[in-house]
């Protein structure tokens, strides 16, 4: 994949196994204050909660496996926002994948891990039919959010979507009610949300 750039800001390359740790690392800031994270860790031990790092690393590890798009934004050669993405295959198996998360409820805590597995399922069921790529996770460090990093990488997931004959576009969840026009102008709209608990999940679609 050639460098993606877009209004001058971000540089947008593919996020290879060596920078697995750094990319974590930016996406657990972004995330740090976010909905579901809150609700996944509400009564987690800081130690627990520290691990949000690694949860992320090995959701990123579980897509490279399966040569799943994994993009990073880098401005002046420091990474500072990346997406994961589900393309519309499954190019390796899904133990393979699964493998990374051996120890989830050691890491977390039972109802962290027991959370974010009902969480995941309620993501699952709503999905649209139709061949899509899945914006599982995109966020930017928060001493570099305002400079267009995040809508780089959409429009890179969104080329990536295009580009592919078995892609009709893309589906994302976000459970923050801002997030709803930040993609809106992207041109997603909302398919529907489901109340989860105390959160409530928005599913939003995107077609070429």
């Amino acid at each position: 994949m050639k460098p993606f750039t877009f209004p001058n800001t971000s540089e947008l390359h593919p996020i290879s196994p060596m920078h697995t740790e750094i990319a974590a690392s930016v996406l657990s800031r972004a995330f740090s204050a976010y909905p579901l994270v809150n609700y996944l860790f509400v009564n987690a031990t800081a130690q627990q909660r520290s691990a949000l790092p690694w949860l992320v690393e090995a959701m990123i590890k579980s897509h490279l496996v399966r040569r799943w798009p994994v993009l990073g934004a880098w401005s002046e050669e420091k990474l500072v926002g990346a997406a994961v993405i589900s393309s519309p295959d499954d190019r390796v198996s899904r133990q393979e994948a699964d493998l990374f998360f051996n120890g989830i409820e050691q890491m977390i805590g039972t109802q962290a891990a027991s959370r974010f597995d009902a969480y995941s399922n309620l993501c699952n069921a709503g999905l649209p039919t139709w061949p899509h790529h899945y914006l599982g996770i995109l966020g930017v460090d928060p001493d570099y959010r305002g400079r267009h990093h995040g809508r780089a990488l959409i429009a890179a997931a969104q080329a990536l979507a295009a580009q592919d004959p078995q892609s009709e576009g893309i589906v994302l969840n976000t459970e923050s009610p801002d997030n709803l026009t930040y993609y809106e102008q992207a041109g997603f709209q909302t398919l529907h949300s489901k109340r989860f608990d105390s959160i409530t999940t928005w599913t939003m679609t995107w077609h070429e």
